[in-house]
């Protein structure tokens, strides 16, 4: 292929978009989003933390650590500046095939996390998320 200065400039205007990729500066805002969750004052080890946008366009969700912590890891390096509802729910289990009933995936039995919670419309958990470190805890009660 002969280089005119013609291809130079396509190349040149192709890179250029190319480099401007997507969120960056001319993304949205982002912050990073860190927390705990207990139940009655105890660290809940085991389960999901997820955070629903109010207006319904973002969701992300977060395995709960030792001690009850989470950290939103998302597609987009952080979560979109925001208000959030929030529920937490079990960890999935596997259940087996059995000869009454085929397997699949269910909620695990566990009494440190409330129905109510399981849902962002009864949870009673927001989050507003702002530009930076944003770190929350949530307090489930029985």
């Amino acid at each position: 292929m002969k280089f005119t200065s013609k291809n130079c400039w396509a190349v040149l205007l192709g890179t250029l978009i190319l480099s401007q990729g997507c969120g960056g500066e001319n993304g949205p805002p982002m912050g990073q989003v860190t927390g705990k969750v207990s139940y009655n004052g105890e660290p809940v080890n085991e389960g999901l933390v997820v955070f629903q946008s109010d207006d319904g366009r973002f969701a992300a969700q977060a395995e709960l650590e030792d001690g009850g912590s989470f950290h939103l890891k998302t597609y987009l390096g952080g979560v979109p500046v925001g208000s959030y509802g929030v529920l937490v729910q079990p960890p999935t289990v596997t259940f087996p095939d059995t000869p009454d009933s085929p397997g699949g995936e269910g909620f695990k039995e566990v009494k440190n996390i409330p129905q109510k919670y399981r849902d962002k419309q009864t949870s009673g958990f927001k989050a507003n998320v702002a530009a930076g470190s944003n770190d929350f805890a949530f307090e489930m009660k029985s």
